[in-house]
């Protein structure tokens, strides 16, 4: 989860936890997933500007009954293909796919609920 520091006197609406359950339904494949790139991608990590053009490593959620899987794992900046980056001057190797049981990835979310929400 990204989390980053908010001037309540300039944002008094901000509603962190609002921000992170919604995030969470997310991950849960419970809401559609939301990215400025507009690619329907589950952002796993984003620059800590919270800006997605700036850069994050995203991925293809994909839930079975039993499992849940993170496909086509990869660094993205929201340009062109032309105009990006080798991926390897960041160091950044993609990942086809990472799966976890589905029992066992929502029981993680319940318990970061549980715990500090």
């Amino acid at each position: 989860m990204d989390f980053f520091v908010v001037d309540k006197a300039r944002f008094p609406n901000y509603d962190r936890h609002k921000i992170i359950r919604s995030k969470i339904e997310q991950y849960l494949g419970n809401k559609p997933v939301y990215t400025q790139l507009d690619n329907n991608r589950l952002v796993l990590y984003r620059c800590h500007c919270g800006s997605d053009y700036c850069s994050v490593i995203a991925c293809d959620l994909e839930i079975t009954e039993d499992q849940v899987k993170w496909n086509n794992i990869a660094y993205e900046d929201g340009l062109d293909k032309e105009d990006a980056l080798e991926l390897d001057e960041h160091g950044i190797t993609p990942i086809e796919q990472l799966i976890f049981d589905r029992k066992q990835y929502q029981q993680v979310f319940n318990e970061y609920l549980e715990q500090y929400l």
